[in-house]
């Protein structure tokens, strides 16, 4: 756990608090197994209507870098540099 971990180093344990119950092993895999289906299981139509509304709202600059940054994430190697136009990077 993090907080042991932060607690070691200042030569501390959770186990120094008797009145704290500590989780055990399974509920802490099963706490990560939870966190790990939520995150794979979302709502792909809403965050796609999520993001059409932010992108629909970003002023001209922040148009710029979204562009920028989305081109680079479905590119292959190529990355935007700011300032340098996408024609330039088609090169490297």
């Amino acid at each position: 756990m993090e907080i042991e971990k932060l607690m070691r180093q200042s030569g501390r344990s959770l186990k120094d608090y008797p009145e704290i119950q500590l989780p055990s092993t399974d509920e802490i895999e099963e706490l990560g197994n939870r966190l790990i289906s939520e995150e794979q299981n979302y709502d792909r139509d809403s965050q796609r209507s999520e993001h059409l509304r932010i992108m629909n709202n970003l002023n001209p600059e922040q148009k710029k870098r979204a562009d920028c940054i989305h081109w680079a994430n479905i590119g292959s190697i190529k990355i935007c540099f700011s300032g340098v136009p996408k024609a330039s990077m088609t090169s490297l």
